[in-house]
C-alpha cells in the first residue's frame, strides 16, 4: 500500500478506535456504578458464568489483606460475543499449509487460515485481528495473555469471561480480574490486595474500577515507601508526609535525601554536600569494584570507573534511565546512567551521542579512523581526565569544539558502548590508491572490569573482487576469484578485456553432487556417472531480477541478462520445473546452488535469503517490480557469503519440505532471493555458468 494510503488508513482507524474507546469507557463506568449499588457475597457457580448483580467487597480491617479465598464478580452484562469455531480450511479454521485454506486465505504460523489479501498495518500496530487465534497469538502487543481480551469482535480483541481476565497479566499486576462489558476491570478489594500493585505502590483497595491506595499502612508496606519514602496516604495517593518517611527510604541511604519537602524527599544542604553526593559509594563517585558503590554497580566510563545510581522515580539532568542486562551485578537492573557514558564511543550520527552538558554532544568525524562521540566544550577546563578541547566537524557537517582523547585512538569502549555494541565505519588502504570500507566496534562483554577498553581495529568488510585490475578487498592481491562463474565445468580467467570461461569436458564435477559415484563434465554440464545415482541437479526454467526503484509495469526488463542482482532494493526470481518422480520416493536433501560473481557487505552480518513465492506462471521477458507473485511467509533458507566464494549453497529442512510438497503436488517451485546487509550479483541461466541450480537428493521408500 502506498505510504499516503497507509497514513489515511491509520488516521481513520485512530479516529474510529478513539471514538469507540471513549464510548466503551463511559459504558464501563456506568456499569461499574450500577454494579457497586447492589453488592453481595458471590454465590457458587462456574467461573465463566454471568452472575446477575454480583460484586464482592472484603470489609478487611485497615492495612490488612482481604480474604484471599473470595471470588470477585460483577454485574458484567452478557458477553458481546462468544468463542467462534470454523470448519478446517475456512476463515479461522485449522490448516497445515496454504493449500489447505480456501481462496484468498493463507495458513499462518498458529495453524489457522487468515486473509492475506489485505494490506497489513505498520509493525508497531501488530495486525488487525480477524480470528480468536489472533488475540491469543499477539502476546507482544497485549490481548489475551496480557489483558484477558481473548475473542475478536468488530475488529478488536475483547474480554468474554471472568476466567480469561483472571488468567491475564493485568490481573496479576493491577487486580483487573473480572469482566465488565468487553474489558477486564478491578471489581473488589480482594483482587487489589492480591495484585503486585498492592506491594509495589500500595494500590490495595478498589475505587472507580481501579486499584488505589486506601490507607497509610498500605502505603507503608509498598516499595514506593522503602525506595522513595512515599509512606503516607493523603486520601488519594501515597506521598512523602514526614522526615521519618524519608529517613527509612533508600533515597536517604544513597542520595542523602532525608528531609521531606513538598511531597518529596530532598537533600538538606545544612546536613550534607548536596551538590556532590557523599563519597565513597554515591552516584558519580570514583570506583574500582561494585562493592565500592551503594547501588552495587561500578561502570566503566571513558574517564574511569564511576558509581551509578538506581533509577526509581526519575533521573537527574543529563542522565537516562536505562535497563541494563544481567552481568554488571548479577541481575537485570534499571539505572540512571549519565549520558557521558557514551563519550568516545563509536557512532554513526549525532543521535548516537546523548547530550551530557549544556554545551551539547555530537558524533565527530575523525576521517579514516571513523566517527566517535565528543562532548561539547569551550576550553580544556570543560574536559575531564586526559581529554582536550579540539576543533572538528560532526557527521552532520556542523563545525565546533569537542572533548577528544588527547592520546592514542579517538575511540574508547565504556560499559554502555559495549552493551550497545557501538560501531562506526572506517577506511583501510589497499593496493595503489584503492581504499576499502571497514568497521570499528565495541563488543558486548569486552571487559567486566570498570575500566574502558579500546575498540576493535578497523576490520575490513568481506567484499568480492571484480575483474578490473583493482584490489577491491584490500588484501594486497588483485582480481583473485573475480571471474568464477560457479560452473565447475569451466576454467575462469580474468584478462585485460574481462572474464573468459573455457569448457573443461571430461573433468570431474563431483563437488556439486552428494550421492555416491560423482559426476563428469560434458557439453550439457555436470552429469552423474552412475545411472542409479538418486540425485538431480536442476537448471532454472526461468529467472530474472527486479528493482523496487523501477516504475511499475515499465521497462527495462532483466529476463534476458546474464547476471542476477540481489540486495535490499533488488530481488532475484528463479523458477524450477520440478521432475515427475515416482511416488515411492522420499526427498532426503535439497540445496539452492547460487553461482556468486560479486558481493559487497553493507552491514556487519550480511546474508542472502531465499523465500517461497506463490504462483509460477510469471513472464520472464517482461517481469517488473510488483508484477510478480507475492512472497509467502515461508523462509526457505539463508547463507552468508565468504571471501573468494564462488558457489553459495542454501539448504535447510524448510527447503526440503517445500521441494517434496511441490513435487508431490506437481507444482513448479518459485524462489525469491533477497539480500540483507549485502549487495551481490550471480550468474543467470542466460550466462555461461548456467545460473542458479536446485540439487535434489532422494531415496526409495520402503514398501
Amino acid at each position: 500500500m502506498p505510504a499516503t494510503n497507509q497514513l489515511r488508513l491509520l488516521r481513520a482507524a485512530g479516529a474510529h478506535l478513539a471514538g469507540a474507546a471513549t464510548l466503551r469507557r463511559l459504558a464501563l463506568l456506568l456499569l461499574l456504578a450500577l454494579s457497586a449499588a447492589s453488592c453481595r457475597e458471590p454465590t457458587a457457580g462456574p467461573d465463566d458464568a454471568w452472575h446477575d448483580g454480583q460484586i464482592e467487597t472484603s470489609g478487611a480491617p485497615d492495612g490488612a489483606a482481604p480474604d484471599s479465598g473470595a471470588v470477585c464478580t460483577v454485574d458484567a452484562g452478557p458477553p458481546v460475543t462468544t468463542p467462534k469455531t470454523a470448519a478446517p480450511g475456512a476463515l479461522c479454521g485449522s490448516c497445515t499449509h496454504d493449500a489447505d485454506c480456501a481462496a484468498g486465505l493463507a495458513c499462518f504460523a498458529g495453524g489457522y487460515c487468515r486473509k492475506q489479501t489485505e494490506d497489513p498495518p505498520p509493525a508497531f500496530l501488530g495486525f488487525w485481528p480477524q480470528c480468536d487465534q489472533d488475540c491469543a497469538a499477539a502476546a507482544d502487543v497485549g490481548h489475551c495473555q496480557r489483558k484477558g481480551h481473548c475473542a475478536v469482535h468488530e475488529g478488536a480483541c475483547v474480554a468474554i469471561s471472568d476466567a480469561d481476565c483472571r488468567a491475564s497479566l493485568f490481573c496479576k499486576l493491577h487486580g483487573r480480574c473480572a469482566r465488565l462489558g468487553d474489558r477486564c476491570v478491578a471489581a473488589c478489594d480482594t483482587d487489589c490486595a492480591k495484585s503486585e500493585g498492592c506491594g509495589r505502590a500500595g494500590d490495595c483497595v478498589l475505587a472507580d474500577g481501579a486499584c488505589v491506595p486506601g490507607s497509610s499502612p498500605q502505603c507503608g508496606r509498598s516499595n514506593a515507601c522503602s525506595l522513595e519514602g512515599r509512606c503516607t496516604f493523603d486520601g488519594q495517593r501515597c506521598i512523602v508526609g514526614s522526615d521519618a518517611d524519608c529517613a527509612g527510604s533508600q533515597r536517604c541511604v544513597w542520595q542523602k535525601q532525608c528531609t521531606a519537602a513538598a511531597g518529596k524527599c530532598v537533600c538538606d544542604p545544612d546536613q550534607h554536600d548536596c551538590a556532590h553526593p557523599e563519597c565513597p559509594g554515591g552516584a558519580n563517585c570514583a570506583c574500582e569494584h561494585a562493592d565500592d558503590c551503594d547501588a552495587g554497580v561500578c561502570m566503566a566510563f571513558a574517564t574511569g570507573g564511576r558509581c551509578v545510581d538506581l533509577c526509581t522515580e526519575s533521573c537527574a539532568a543529563y542522565t537516562t534511565c536505562q535497563v541494563l542486562p544481567a552481568g554488571l551485578s548479577g541481575d537485570v537492573m534499571t539505572l540512571c546512567v549519565p549520558n557521558s557514558a557514551m563519550l568516545s564511543a563509536p557512532c554513526s550520527a549525532d543521535d548516537d551521542c546523548p547530550t551530557s552538558s549544556d554545551l551539547g554532544d555530537a558524533c565527530v568525524d575523525h576521517g579514516a579512523a571513523g566517527n566517535f562521540c565528543g562532548a561539547g566544550c569551550v576550553s580544556n577546563a570543560d574536559c575531564a581526565g586526559d581529554y582536550t578541547c579540539t576543533a572538528g566537524v560532526s557527521t552532520s557537517g556542523t563545525p565546533g569544539k569537542w572533548c577528544v582523547a588527547s592520546a592514542g585512538s579517538p575511540g574508547r569502549c565504556s560499559t554502555m558502548a559495549q552493551i550497545k555494541r557501538a560501531w562506526t565505519w572506517c577506511e583501510l588502504p589497499g593496493a595503489g590508491t584503492a581504499t576499502c570500507p571497514g568497521v570499528v566496534s565495541c563488543a558486548a562483554g569486552q571487559s567486566t572490569a570498570p575500566t574502558w577498553t579500546p575498540p576493535s581495529p578497523c576490520t575490513p568488510l568481506e567484499i568480492g573482487e571484480t575483474c578490473d585490475g583493482v584490489d577491491n578487498d584490500c588484501d594486497g592481491v588483485t582480481d583473485e576469484g573475480a571471474c568464477d562463474d560457479g560452473d565447475v565445468c569451466t576454467t575462469d580467467v580474468c584478462e585485460a578485456g574481462g572474464c573468459s570461461h573455457q569448457p573443461q569436458v571430461g573433468t570431474s564435477c563431483s563437488a556439486v553432487l552428494t550421492c555416491a559415484g560423482g559426476g563428469t563434465c560434458n557439453e550439457a554440464g555436470c552429469t552423474a556417472n552412475s545411472k542409479t545415482c538418486n540425485e538431480t541437479l536442476l537448471a532454472a526454467a526461468a529467472d530474472t531480477w527486479t528493482s523496487n526503484k523501477q516504475p511499475l509495469g515499465q521497462a527495462p526488463w532483466h529476463g534476458h541478462e546474464e547476471t542476477l542482482h540481489i540486495s535490499a532494493d533488488e530481488t532475484a526470481w528463479v523458477r524450477f520445473d520440478l521432475p515427475s518422480l515416482p511416488n515411492a520416493l522420499t526427498i532426503t536433501d535439497a540445496a539452492l546452488v547460487v553461482p556468486i560473481q560479486t558481493w559487497h557487505a553493507q552491514d556487519k552480518a550480511p546474508e542472502i535469503q531465499a523465500w517461497l513465492c506463490q504462483g509460477a506462471a510469471w513472464p520472464e521477458s517482461t517481469a517488473g517490480w510488483n508484477a510478480l507473485p507475492w512472497t509467502t511467509s515461508f523462509h526457505l533458507a539463508k547463507s552468508t557469503p565468504q571471501p573468494s566464494m564462488s558457489l553459495l549453497q542454501l539448504t535447510g529442512s524448510t527447503l526440503v519440505k517445500a521441494v517434496a510438497e511441490h513435487i508431490a503436488a506437481g507444482k513448479r517451485l518459485c524462489v525469491r532471493f533477497v539480500g540483507k546487509g549485502v549487495k551481490a550479483t550471480c550468474g543467470s541461466r542466460q550466462g555461461s555458468g548456467g545460473g542458479v541450480r536446485l540439487r535434489v537428493t532422494w531415496q526409495a521408500t520402503a514398501p
